[in-house]
């Protein structure tokens, strides 16, 4: 749950969303397609992440620091002739040591020790070139990987399972075009997988092997547990698990979906295999194993419901991908980033929809009829009132970073003419219309260059978020530079369920 108001007060600084802080460029690289952070590290290490562009491939280390403040500590060519990489996952050996892996157009994984750059291993067996990789953070050792040839393949990293390393293939009847991108649910237990055939399928992970199981043969996985062509009406490029929400976007949109699908939790008994619906029905466009709509009941609820949208202008070029910051302490806010293709990024904080339907809701923001007389009264005479209300001056983005820094303080409620400001803040943070999309709470430039924005990471603490893209370039953004006190992961996830 969100952190209450009173702790929000106390710390001001979590309001605060990214600012652009310093760039890179990889020389000879047209595009980096692809970044993630280390998530294994402890809370006091600092943040690493990997960026990947064609045979390019680089570890950096962001700092706080004003004299050094972005630190290359690894750099990777792929020495492969027709090498184009795109997507990059880490993962971790058995002892502990992080692994860097990478695919694209070549259609083979390659695995790299990133303390010394050597190539450990070479994955083949997709029919086409690979668009993402996952890792769940429940299992270091397991890759997912996605492709042009219309699959899903989970990997095994282990020593034990070099010689056969590929557990699952998801294929069948899940998509019928290249799949662009999957994303593990924070249990591991679901996978969810998108495609330009417009679909997203939600699958359950099989049974993984331990170092003393021998895989003898890749089990083929033919149905998800929930498919749906439904949400988009072109591809899917981008698609990402918020807790048990969904985050998708279809790339000619416009707009990112936040949707959920009807009863499902993760908290509940992972179905079995046998519960995935077939494809006996071919006009169904959306079929779903945790809710079956009965027959003729047109009052019945839908087997997803839409929530909320979010507005990326100039967004509609193919192979963008957003980032959700999803906190591990209630005293931060999860926050949605995407960056479009002209150098602006696009930030929505989600704590503050849930604030803004409490403020514009409680009683207390019903302004009192002295309030109102007063008003009158200074309009009448002339005169300004250090106590007036401050009509003339809608509140926009300093909601969050003021000294109010919240919508639920009652002293803020009294000192604003709520029809004045109400259009704005609709705009930006009203979620009863799931059809509308909700303006960015905050537009951060990328200054001198004009770049398409590829892919966004946040650090495991949200300080840093970074954004790659065309031209080679890598943009670090940052926030709490300073006086902001450190909060060790809880490992608890904020519940997103009252968002919409």
């Amino acid at each position: 749950m969100a952190a209450p108001p009173a702790d929000r007060a106390k710390n001001k600084a979590t309001w605060d969303l990214p600012q652009w802080r310093e760039m890179i460029e990889l020389v000879d690289c047209p595009e980096v397609y692809d970044v993630k952070f280390y998530p294994y590290g402890k809370p006091t290490d600092d943040p690493i992440f990997a960026a990947v562009g064609g045979k390019k491939l680089i570890v950096c280390r962001p700092t706080h620091a004003k004299d050094k403040r972005v630190e290359t500590i690894q750099a990777v060519v792929d020495e492969e002739l027709n090498a184009d990489n795109c997507s990059i996952a880490w993962a971790q050996a058995e002892d502990g040591r992080p692994l860097l892996c990478y695919a694209g157009s070549t259609a083979l994984i390659k695995i790299i020790d990133v303390l010394t750059g050597e190539l450990l291993q070479v994955l083949p067996g997709h029919g086409g070139g690979i668009f993402d990789l996952a890792v769940p953070r429940t299992n270091p050792h397991i890759l997912a990987s996605c492709s042009e040839d219309s699959t899903v393949r989970l990997w095994s990293l282990r020593k034990a399972h070099k010689e056969s390393p590929c557990i699952a293939v998801f294929a069948g009847e899940g998509h019928l075009d290249a799949v662009l991108s999957i994303d593990f649910h924070a249990n591991g237990h679901y996978i969810l997988s998108a495609g330009q055939d417009h679909v997203v399928n939600m699958w359950t992970v099989p049974k993984l092997p331990d170092e003393s199981t021998i895989i003898e043969k890749a089990e083929a996985i033919h149905y998800p547990h929930f498919s749906t062509s439904e949400v988009h009406s072109n591809s899917v490029d981008c698609v990402r698990f918020y807790d048990d929400l969904i985050l998708s976007r279809g790339h000619e949109e416009g707009y990112i979906v936040l949707w959920q699908i009807t009863r499902f939790s993760s908290a509940a008994e992972v179905p079995p295999a046998s519960a995935a619906p077939t494809t006996y029905d071919q006009s169904a466009r959306t079929r779903s194993a945790f809710f079956k709509v009965p027959e003729g009941d047109k009052t019945a609820q839908r087997q997803y419901q839409r929530l909320l949208q979010f507005a990326i202008p100039q967004c509609n070029q193919w192979y963008m991908r957003f980032g959700m910051y999803t906190p591990y302490s209630s005293l931060r806010h999860p926050v949605l980033a995407m960056c479009n293709s002209a150098s602006k990024v696009f930030f929505w904080d989600l704590s503050r929809l849930v604030d803004y339907q409490k403020f514009i809701t409680s009683p207390e923001t019903v302004l009192k009829p002295n309030w109102l007389s007063l008003a009158s009264q200074t309009k009448k005479s002339g005169k300004s009132d250090t106590h007036r209300l401050l009509s003339q001056t809608p509140i926009d983005e300093s909601v969050a970073t003021s000294s109010v820094s919240s919508f639920s303080t009652e002293t803020f409620a009294a000192a604003i003419d709520i029809e004045a400001n109400r259009g704005a803040w609709d705009e930006k943070y009203a979620t009863g219309n799931p059809w509308k999309s909700l303006k960015a709470h905050k537009i951060e430039g990328i200054p001198r260059v004009t770049s398409v924005g590829r892919a966004v990471a946040w650090s495991e603490k949200g300080d840093f978020c970074v954004v790659v893209g065309s031209s080679g370039i890598i943009s670090v953004l940052e926030r709490w530079a300073r006086n902001t006190p450190d909060i060790k992961p809880d490992r608890s996830t904020v519940n997103p369920g009252n968002a919409s």
